[in-house]
This record gives structure tokens, sequence and C-alpha cells, in this order.
């Protein structure tokens, strides 16, 4: 209903009154009729919760839209562009009923109740949402620490890590046969000089793009094009041995060196000219290990949180750790500091890698969200490093 039928509609019912009849009328209307301004305010700020319909009386339109949240907030738009012509609607519906009643003292006795019913029923709506979303976010908080990944490693199991990711990085620059080496093709420049020899093509396969464990004996110690470095090991072509080429940043390292001496390198194959293997990128065993083993702890450090992970190395050293400081002696050097701790560690290596131990430390971390298949299922067999 729009304004203009609004004030017709109440104009004609008034008219139809006599005069002393009017004077009643007017002082009824003026106590119940509702204002369509304030309706579309407070259906525009709580609509939601059914106030503007209980504004008008309509306590069952109201009690209608509070439980539904306003059909989820698209009656409450609706009534956005409904509600004054609502208001008008129930003030003509009153307009009738008093000019019904027009010969009562009080032709309209407005139910006082209906304002303290709709804001009780609000306050409990409220205080139920409240308590709701409360319970709800306690359930949240809770469920969310339950399935928290993530595990931390003991002093002791800190420790531990410590001494075997030095160990590694040191055996591995003495040429031992460690974690790191296995990822690499071993081969000393002589033997990589026989391959080429017997059949380049072989060699290439073997070789060629790869990276390399390379050991040799320094025949001669050079810097080439551009004053890059690069050395000359000990073969059987005495006129063209192998060769390991540098960048400018190894030549410090590579003008401490002396001829004679062996040296241990992790470089790319480079292929061979006239059967003569050739290195390049070459940087020194210790240098490689130390780079590696920061990236190993950064991948542990991922693995302990309940990241996935791709580096089977980092895995495996988590699980051996964990698994071996759940059989240490409580007298072990690894209580406190890594010195001596290595010693204490391999008197316990075959017991901490046994098949029942990694299995039984691998379940422990799947409940943690660390999730690492490294026990075999091989019989008794025990895992080995």
């Amino acid at each position: 209903m729009n304004n203009m039928t609004y004030f017709i509609s109440r104009k004609n019912i008034r008219d139809s009154l006599s005069e002393s009849e009017r004077l009643n009328f007017d002082m009824g209307i003026a106590g119940v009729e509702k204002s369509p301004t304030v309706a579309l305010i407070l259906s525009l700020t709580l609509g939601t919760l059914g106030v503007d319909r209980f504004y008008l009386g309509q306590i069952g339109l109201g009690l209608t839209k509070l439980v539904t949240l306003g059909c989820l907030g698209i009656w409450t738009i609706i009534d956005w562009f409904l509600i004054m012509s609502s208001t008008r609607s129930k003030n003509i519906q009153l307009a009738h009923k008093l000019q019904k009643n027009i010969n009562f003292t009080n032709p309209i006795n407005p139910k006082k109740k209906y304002p303290w019913v709709f804001i009780i029923i609000t306050i409990m709506f409220c205080l139920f949402i409240i308590g709701f979303i409360s319970e709800k976010n306690e359930t949240n908080d809770k469920s969310h620490l339950s399935s928290k990944k993530g595990y931390t490693l003991t002093p002791r199991e800190s420790i531990m890590l410590k001494a075997v990711l030095e160990d590694e990085a040191l055996s591995f620059s003495n040429g031992a046969d460690t974690i790191l080496k296995r990822e690499l093709v071993s081969v000393s420049a002589v033997n990589a000089e026989i391959d080429y020899n017997k059949n380049q093509v072989a060699a290439d396969q073997k070789y060629y793009g790869k990276m390399l464990y390379v050991t040799g004996q320094i025949a001669s110690i050079n810097s080439g094009l551009g004053n890059n470095p690069y050395i000359i090991f000990h073969g059987i072509n005495t006129f063209m041995p192998p060769q390991a080429h540098f960048s400018k940043n190894a030549a410090a390292k590579i003008a401490s060196l002396m001829k004679g001496q062996t040296i241990n390198l992790v470089c790319v194959g480079d292929g061979s000219i006239a059967g003569t293997p050739m290195f390049k990128n070459c940087q020194f065993a210790l240098s490689y290990a130390e780079k590696k083993i920061t990236q190993i702890e950064s991948d542990i450090s991922d693995c302990l949180s309940g990241k996935k992970i791709s580096s089977e190395i980092a895995k495996m050293l988590v699980l051996t750790t964990i698994a071996s400081a759940r059989v240490l002696p409580e007298e072990s050097m690894c209580l406190t500091s890594t010195k001596g701790c290595l010693t204490d560690m391999k008197k316990i290596f075959k017991l901490a890698l046994s098949k029942k131990n990694l299995k039984s430390t691998a379940e422990e971390l799947k409940s943690f969200g660390i999730d690492i298949n490294f026990v075999k299922e091989h019989g008794d067999q025990e895992y080995s490093l």
C-alpha cells in the first residue's frame, strides 16, 4: 500500500463517522498507529531477528523470522522493501477495528504484553546464539588442538641428531660410505678415465650430466680461461689426464692445495675430450656436505612440524634418531653434548634399527601427524643406514 492510498483509505474511514465519533477515533488511532519509518529502521537494523514484525504486533511472523534468521537473510532483504507498506496496511486494519468499536471508552486496548514478549524472546534468542557460538568455538579449539600436527624433539634427541649430521658431513668429506654419498655416482678419476678409454658411449651413459663423487690425486693446479681454476688428476694417460673445473669462488680453497694430495670432490660429469674425462661445476666434498646438511635440517624441521616432504634422507634421520633415543642408556653422553654421543649411538644401533623398534617409533610419530613409511616388511631383517 502506497502512501496516497493509505491516507485516502484512512480519511474515508474517518469521514464515515459522526463528529463525536471522530474525536474518539483520532484519540484511539494516535495510541495504536505504527510508524512506517520506525518499522523500516527496525527492519534494516534488527530485521533478521524479526523485531520489525514484532513491532507491528505480528508475533507469529516475528517468531518465524527470528527462528529462521530471516530465512537466512532472504526474508530480511525482502522486508526492507515491503515493511513500510505492511505498516500502512496494519494501520488500516487498526482503523477498521477502531471504527467498529468506536462506542467503547477505550476502543482498542493495545496488548501491552506484546513488546515485553518480543523483548524477552529476543533476549533469550540472543543468549542462545551467543552460547551456541561459544560452544562451537570451544569445540573448534579442541578439534584444532587434537588435530594439531608436530613433534618436538627432546634435548637428548636434538643432541643425537646434531651428532649424526656432524658425523655425516665429516665422513662424507673423507670418502666414507654415507647417506649423502648414496645419492651420487662414486668414481675415482682413474676409473673414469679407464671407462672412457674402453667405451665412450657407455661411459657417457654412466657419468655425463650426473652428480659424481670424484676422488683423485692432484697432478697439477691450473688457472684456465677467465682465471677459472681447474685441477688435473693423475691418470693413465700422461698427456691427457682427467680434469676438474671450478668456479672462481673456489680459488682461495684451491690455492691451499698441493700436488700429490688426494681430494674428494662433487662434480657434474661433462663427458670427455679424446678419451679424457672432464668434470665441471666441481666443489669440495665438505662444502657440498655442509650445504646439503643445511637443507636436510630445514627438511627435518618441516617433517617434525607435520608437513609432507620429499627428502627421504630427512625422513630416515628423523625416524632413526628418535628410534635410537628410545633405547639409549640413561647414562649416555648424548644427554650432555655431541662429543661421545655418536660412540654411544653406535653401540645400540643394532637394537635401535631393528624392525620392531622402527615400526613402533613410526607408529608413535604417526599419532603426531608425521607419516614416515620407512619400515620395510622383510621378515625380521633389520633396517640399515
